[in-house]
């Protein structure tokens, strides 16, 4: 069996149909080795060579989700990630330090420790405040962005996506709660200090404001943040490199004005 996906951002596969798409290959009652690509984005002038580009890797992650991954780099990420001591769903709590990351993306993951009055922001809550300082850094991180694209439908952020990432946490709070600091308040400063106040005027709800963002400005301190995780899961500098460089032709490219909340 073998699948392809693909996005509809920054275009579409079909023209009139904006919706993301999986297409499957299957035998049936015949047992095989599943295959299957990334996660493909192009532009419209690109189209005529999408299918030309695709590339399968044999898939093999042993998880309940099937993961969309293209090759031999993106299977021993997330073996790594796997692989690790604890899952965030172990970490969390009912109440205690809140960070809240916006519940919807497509070229980057939000998250922020101050409350945002947008209904598309949920909370996570831990007992210690370095805890979410090193988990709002990574729901910003690349790292997690590309594990996001893989397991998810790559347009809702779930609890589920969130939870079954595994982290070393106890070792990254003894060995860099300074760095992750540091770090963290200079992102969601970044963050901050390249967004804009906007408003539009909807059909249904009348004039609406919204803060939009702008992460491809602060992408040198994610990259910094993704240096220091890659430490803990033992990524080869190939791997990270992968990481850093991510979809970053689209991620960095006119494909993305920003990032809109509304509030």
């Amino acid at each position: 069996m073998s699948f392809y996906c693909s996005d509809t951002n920054p275009s579409i596969l079909f023209e009139g149909v904006k919706t993301r798409l999986m297409i499957f290959i299957c035998k049936k009652n015949k047992k095989s080795n599943i295959y299957t690509t990334n996660y493909y984005r192009w532009y419209a002038v690109e189209r005529d060579n999408v299918f030309k580009l695709i590339n399968y890797s044999l898939n093999k992650t042993n998880t309940n989700t099937l993961l969309k991954i293209g090759n031999l780099i993106e299977n021993n990420i997330v073996q790594k990630i796997l692989t690790q001591k604890d899952k965030i769903e172990k970490i969390v709590r009912k109440n205690g330090n809140t960070i809240y990351y916006h519940n919807v993306a497509i070229f980057w993951t939000k998250c922020f420790l101050l409350q945002n009055s947008s209904v598309q922001y949920k909370k996570l809550c831990f007992d210690k405040h370095i805890i979410s300082l090193i988990i709002c850094s990574l729901l910003n991180s690349s790292l997690f962005f590309i594990w996001w694209i893989m397991y998810s439908d790559c347009y809702h952020i779930t609890k589920k996506e969130i939870y079954d990432f595994c982290i070393l946490i106890d070792s990254i709070v003894l060995q860099d709660e300074k760095t992750f600091i540091i770090l963290t308040n200079k992102l969601l400063e970044s963050l901050n200090n390249n967004s804009i106040l906007e408003t539009y005027n909807y059909k249904t709800t009348g004039i609406v404001s919204f803060k939009r963002y702008f992460p491809q400005k602060s992408k040198p301190i994610i990259d910094e943040i993704d240096k220091v995780l890659s430490k803990y899961y033992g990524f080869t500098d190939e791997e990270l490199d992968y990481i850093i460089n991510y979809d970053i032709k689209y991620r960095m490219g006119d494909a993305l004005n920003g990032d809109e909340d509304e509030e």
